[in-house]
Parts: structure tokens; C-alpha cells; sequence
């Protein structure tokens, strides 16, 4: 089916917490929590540092439809910064972002609400 892309939020905090909301084409719909160690909290944010995060563009799209769109964003100490990746590898977007919207998922085991436990 075109455009039925998993519709999903996942907030990691600092102190572990992850939250996630499945929105739409996912196995578990609404909100589920579960915790990350602090250590793997902090690496997220030092994947952010590594990329410089602030200082990169608040969008990298294509004009193309019926693909997936990531939204990386992260708060911390009053800042807040936003990255829409819309096919953004092909209009310039550093690879660092995309590694970034792997962080998310990564520690968070994040497939096993979007396609359940036999898919782990």
C-alpha cells in the first residue's frame, strides 16, 4: 500500500526514559515506555555533539513523494533544535543524521513495538 509508512515518536531523556507513541502502521499503537541505561542516554547525546546538531540546516528534503520522513530533534538547557529528513542524504544531508535517526531506535529496541517480537 503506498505512503502506509510506520508513524511513530520516540523521546529518549537523560535519565533513561524512553518514550514511544505509535501513531500509525505500527503493531503497538499508543503510548508504551520502557528505560535505557544512563550510559546509552549519554552516547545519544554525544551522538548529537559529534554532529554538530545546532549548527545544521532545519530541513533536508526532496521534492518527491510516497517516501519516509524522519524529524531528529533534541532539547537540552533551554535549546532546542529540529532536522527534517525528507530523502535528505540525496539534497546534501550530512550522514551524521542519519545516524542519528538509528541512534533513536538502536538503544531504544524500538522494532519491537513497530513490528513486535518475532521481528527482533
Amino acid at each position: 500500500m503506498p505512503g502506509a509508512f510506520p508513524a511513530y515518536t520516540v523521546e529518549i531523556r537523560g535519565d533513561g526514559t524512553v518514550q514511544f507513541e505509535g501513531l500509525a502502521h505500527v503493531d503497538a499503537m499508543g503510548s508504551h515506555s520502557d528505560r535505557i541505561s544512563r550510559d546509552a542516554a549519554a552516547e545519544l547525546l554525544a551522538a548529537f555533539r559529534r554532529a554538530d546538531f545546532f549548527s545544521l540546516q532545519d530541513e533536508y528534503a526532496a521534492m518527491v513523494t510516497d517516501i519516509p520522513t524522519f524529524t531528529v530533534s533534541i532539547e537540552f538547557d533551554g535549546r532546542k533544535k529540529s532536522v527534517r529528513d525528507h530523502m535528505g542524504l540525496s539534497m546534501g544531508m550530512p550522514e551524521a543524521v542519519a545516524d542519528l535517526e538509528e541512534a533513536f531506535d538502536h538503544p531504544a529496541d524500538t522494532v519491537r513495538w513497530l513490528r513486535g517480537p518475532a521481528v527482533r
